[in-house]
């Protein structure tokens, strides 16, 4: 029975060349770190060439695991959607996992040597300093998750042609759009709702950026349908004016930009 391919996360992060840079990189700086001996005589030695480039294809292998593992959890449980459930699973495959990988290969190593890893300076020396070195790339990696994750947040929708959407209403009388049970629908600041012949995600397309905003899949709110926005707790709320009588509550994807939009008071040019 063939096993089932693990499907991994679209980004990649980094690919093998510059996987082999790092690995080379942190290999070099540990050995020098550790090494009491100065720089020119190390340099001076192959023995020193030898133990770099062996220990490099070590730490190649200990960054492919951990891009492996951290792309394998960015799909099943990406770091947006859950930190608590997230943290314990990686820290098991991109770090604990990794590092056992980098012992096994460090054990090898030295068993080429005919010494056995145990009677060496490894866990005295080196095993701190690999330990920091993966928590300091996953640490890059989460760096790019984030930054990648921002890009995907804010689609560059003002250099698109706006779809030539008709609304019930004209669009300074919409107060917000939501979706129910597959169908949406515009609500005026009477309170009165309309029907909608498209999604959300075509309406927020159509809609002017700066005084529209999606916080949720859900809603669509128009900015001056919002009395306050209320954070409390890591949670923002919009309270809607009273004669809407709504509370809408952001993602948690959605929180910060959703107070960056909210604080941008400048004139609406959309």
């Amino acid at each position: 029975m063939l096993l089932k391919k693990p499907v991994l996360g679209k980004y990649t992060y980094f690919n093998k060349k510059s996987s082999w840079l790092i690995a080379a990189i942190a290999t070099f700086c540990i050995l020098v770190y550790v090494e009491p001996k100065p720089l020119f005589f190390l340099l001076s030695k192959i023995n020193f060439y030898i133990a770099w480039l062996l220990n490099t294809l070590i730490a190649y292998m200990v960054v492919r695991g951990s891009i492996w593992g951290t792309r394998l959890l960015d799909n099943h449980h990406p770091w947006q959607r859950s930190y608590r459930k997230r943290w314990p699973r990686h820290l098991l495959l991109a770090i604990a996992i990794p590092l056992v990988f980098c012992m096994l290969g460090v054990a090898v190593y030295f068993l080429v040597y005919q010494k056995s890893i145990f009677e060496t300076n490894y866990f005295k020396r080196y095993l701190f300093l690999d330990t920091i070195a993966i928590f300091l790339l996953n640490a890059a990696l989460f760096f790019l998750y984030q930054k990648q994750a921002s890009k995907r947040k804010k689609p560059e929708r003002v250099l698109l042609q706006k779809p030539d959407l008709e609304f019930p209403l004209p669009v300074a009388k919409i107060a917000y759009l939501y979706a129910e049970n597959k169908y949406c629908f515009a609500v005026d600041f009477k309170g009165d709702r309309h029907h909608l012949d498209f999604s959300l995600t075509k309406a927020l397309q159509a809609l002017p950026l700066k005084q529209f905003y999606m916080p949720r899949r859900s809603h669509i709110v128009n900015r001056k349908a919002i009395a306050e926005v209320i954070e409390k707790n890591k949670i923002v709320t919009a309270k809607l004016l009273p004669k809407l009588n709504l509370n809408i509550t952001a993602s948690r994807n959605e929180r910060r930009a959703f107070n960056t939009w909210w604080e941008n008071k400048a004139p609406l040019n959309s």
